[in-house]
């Protein structure tokens, strides 16, 4: 009884140190393996003591570290075994990196491959996926959570503000965008010379297909007949600029006062891409970072942040064995950076910083 409570006790005193020793030995012992992608037998150092090495600077410094600090305590890699651990923190931005080590040409090296940890501040725009125009996205869905915060998508997002990260965008205000980058990015019109090289390739195109594909040939040959038609229609050569625009300030001229301020949703099957207007469910609502947070950012406390993992989504549990044989190959930086991500009191910790 006395030795449990003992047990007890040195558990909550010393956690790091008593989840160190499940770990293999440390040792200079190679294990051989194929590559699961190049099929090339590679010779890794699984039991090997590595090193950590840190190269931070910037304005968040000091944020970046104390997050380095909490993670690299961690049992499981203090001191890292069989991988290589590096933090580089530099402007905004922390990465670090879990790198396995190999045994090649006589020495022992960190692999070209890794599993990475990025942790951003105060950039709204690593929230959002790819623009549909600058500065316009589709309203990042919460798929679920990461110890009480949000994930939208593979992003984690901590916030210590109560001003909203997005803010809705209007019909009107998506159309007018879109018309910017359109002319931004196609200033000039093709000439009808212009037109008429394109018109020989695409014949050309169309010969070629008719010999083994007649079904994408017939694609090709449709294609051929309508810029047939532009050609003739605007003698010279026609501009796409100028008919898209065209086309989307009528769309704008269409639109009730009503419909203009209403929020806009992606998805239509016209030009723009615009849901029509009442048919809002069934298409993405447009959001872009609010421009409030502009201030917040300026200050440069790390009001917003996010995390994204660079990992393969493997089953942990399913791993260990291999693990403590030194069996996983390139997998290992992958399972103890899902470890990592499970250690509840660690971030709690981490997020402690944040506040």
């Amino acid at each position: 009884m006395r030795l449990a409570a003992l047990a007890v006790v040195c558990g909550a005193l010393f956690p790091h140190q008593m989840f160190a020793q499940k770990r293999p030995p440390f040792s200079e012992n190679t294990v051989t393996m194929e590559d699961y992608t190049t099929k090339d037998v590679r010779t890794f150092m699984p039991f090997t003591k590595g090193e950590t090495e840190m190269n931070i600077s910037g304005p968040y410094k000091p944020l970046f570290d104390k997050i380095c600090s909490v993670i690299t305590k961690w049992g499981l890699i203090s001191p890292p075994q069989g991988i290589k651990v590096f933090c580089y923190g530099h402007d905004n931005y922390l990465e670090i990196y879990f790198s396995a080590y190999m045994f090649e040409g006589g020495e022992k090296y960190p692999s070209e491959g890794y599993s990475k940890l990025s942790i951003c501040f105060d950039n709204p725009d690593e929230t959002v996926r790819t623009p549909v125009v600058p500065g316009i996205y589709c309203c990042p869905q919460k798929t679920t959570d990461f110890y009480g915060h949000p994930v939208y998508g593979k992003v984690t997002v901590v916030e210590k503000t109560h001003i909203p990260v997005y803010v809705p965008v209007s019909r009107e205000e998506y159309l007018r965008a879109l018309i910017s980058d359109l002319r931004k990015g196609l200033a000039q019109p093709l000439s009808g010379q212009d037109y008429r090289k394109e018109l020989q390739e695409m014949e050309k195109n169309y010969r070629e297909l008719q010999k083994y594909n007649k079904e994408a040939a017939e694609g090709v040959r449709q294609a051929i007949e309508e810029l047939k038609l532009e050609i003739n229609k605007s003698g010279n050569g026609i501009s796409y600029v100028d008919k898209a625009t065209s086309d989307l300030e009528n769309e704008i001229a269409s639109m009730s006062a009503e419909e203009r301020k209403s929020n806009a949703y992606y998805g239509g099957e016209g030009f723009s891409r615009l849901m029509p207007y009442g048919q809002d469910e069934f298409g993405e609502l447009l959001v872009k970072v609010n421009p409030a947070l502009t201030g917040e950012v300026s200050k440069g406390k790390a009001f917003l942040t996010t995390i994204v993992w660079d990992m393969e989504n493997i089953t942990v549990a399913d791993q260990t064995q291999l693990y403590t044989d030194g069996k996983l190959g390139f997998w290992i930086t992958d399972y103890l950076m899902q470890k990592l991500s499970k250690e509840s009191d660690l971030w709690s910790n981490i997020f402690n910083v944040l506040k």
